[in-house]
């Protein structure tokens, strides 16, 4: 297994704003799944629906709304 991070823009209700930003959220995925992430090699819109369907849960749980297809970036976490 490995972990992937995923950076992508938020948005968030406060005291009557609207505010976007940019969030980071850490996936474990397997060796093979990951690599397709990393490389971008097999990558299909599917797979990357499944991962945005990911986030925007996660997000619900933070309090934040995902923006779709709002993805910048995917690297392996360290540490």
């Amino acid at each position: 297994m490995k972990n992937i991070e995923v950076t992508y823009t938020t948005r968030v209700w406060e005291n009557g704003k609207c505010e976007e930003g940019e969030a980071a959220f850490i996936l474990p995925m397997t060796d093979e799944l990951a690599e397709c992430y990393l490389t971008g090699v097999g990558m299909n819109r599917g797979a990357v629906n499944l991962v945005e369907t990911a986030l925007e849960a996660v997000e619900v749980m933070r309090g934040r709304i995902y923006i779709r297809s709002s993805i910048k970036d995917y690297r392996e976490a360290k540490g």
